[in-house]
């Protein structure tokens, strides 16, 4: 398969931008990437992480129904 780089990532090992090569292995199955400062590789798996993502950046995590609404109310003058 070909490696791509992966623009504007940054190697969680080293930390330097633009240096992560990405390639599908297993007929697309695993993902591979490494850097190509540091030598770190990392493989994920293609189908358990699309499970966990949101559909969308924007959208809305789930709330907590325990929830209430508080009123402060304006400081008072002593009598």
């Amino acid at each position: 398969m070909v490696k791509r780089f992966i623009a504007g990532a940054v190697c969680p090992s080293c930390g330097a931008k633009d240096s992560l090569r990405m390639e599908y292995m297993n007929d697309g199955a695993d993902m591979v990437r490494d850097c190509v400062d540091c030598g770190f590789t990392d493989t994920l798996n293609a189908e358990a992480s699309s499970a966990t993502l949101p559909g969308t950046r924007v959208e809305a995590a789930p709330r907590d129904d325990d929830r209430q609404v508080i009123r402060i109310m304006p400081p008072t003058k002593p009598k």
